[in-house]
């Protein structure tokens, strides 16, 4: 990576909120896979990065 080049973040925390949005509404996290066509372990993970980030405190 070159200086000033900015790295985006993870494929999971992309999906994070639109997956959180989707469980909100009631959808298993299969369901949310297969409608944002990844695996239920990455939907798995992107909902619980977006919980953490929402909790007070340090991080």
């Amino acid at each position: 990576m070159q200086v000033g080049q900015v790295e985006s973040p993870p494929f999971y925390q992309r999906i994070a909120p639109q997956a959180y949005s989707l469980r909100q509404l009631g959808l298993h996290d299969s369901a949310i896979a297969r409608r944002l066509g990844v695996s239920d372990k990455t939907i798995a993970k992107a909902i619980q990065w977006r919980l953490e980030q929402r909790r007070p405190g340090p991080k």
